[in-house]
């Protein structure tokens, strides 16, 4: 699961080019105009952030097409994600993030055009997400800096939530939620 949320949290660069669009597609207009129609924004990865290379040869690209309606970004926005290699975080120490497929995002509401977003992402991987050596395929998950919550289906079909942060981890299904504090060997119901 930390491994999971170092890729994810590492997603949020991607997130972030709403933005830069938001705010550089921001024309000085006048109340009566209204803009309509779709950004498309080209995102040449970097992968170390300590020595970023931004050659789409050797980290990768993603393209995210970004609806605008009423002069408002439509809080989805999808694109594709080709070998894009960002640094995430695990456990203090650089992790090598490496996106590849599809990639769906949800603000959680509109923005409006020169606005900032904040507020929780919701990610939706259906490609590959490669971590640290490990693989995650057809991920889902809302996060914020301090908590992840994935979206996971079990083999019955049903879905249970796990949560992390840095308390611990928690499991949330529909008849509540276990915590399993970080240190501890046992859970507890909530």
């Amino acid at each position: 699961m930390p491994e999971l949320a170092a890729g994810l949290r590492s997603t949020g660069l991607i997130a972030s080019r709403v933005d830069d669009a938001s705010v550089d597609t921001a024309p000085n207009t006048g109340r009566g105009v209204r803009l309509q129609g779709s950004i498309q924004v080209e995102f040449r990865c970097p992968g170390e952030l300590a020595d970023p290379s931004y050659d789409p040869a050797v980290n990768g690209s993603a393209t995210l097409t970004i609806a605008v309606a009423d002069t408002r970004i439509r809080r989805t926005f999808g694109g594709h994600a080709d070998a894009c290699v960002l640094q995430g975080d695990l456990g203090g120490l650089p992790a090598r993030v490496e996106l590849d497929g599809e990639i769906a995002f949800d603000l959680g509401h509109d923005v409006g055009i020169g606005q900032r977003w904040s507020g929780r992402l919701l990610a939706y991987l259906p490609g590959q997400l490669e971590i640290a050596g490990y693989t995650f395929k057809s991920v889902s998950a809302r996060f914020t800096g301090e908590q992840l919550e994935h979206l996971l289906q079990l083999g019955d079909g049903t879905f249970v939530v796990l949560t992390l942060n840095a308390s611990g981890l928690g499991v949330r299904d529909k008849d509540g939620t276990w915590y399993c504090p970080s240190g501890q060997t046992t859970c507890t119901r909530g």
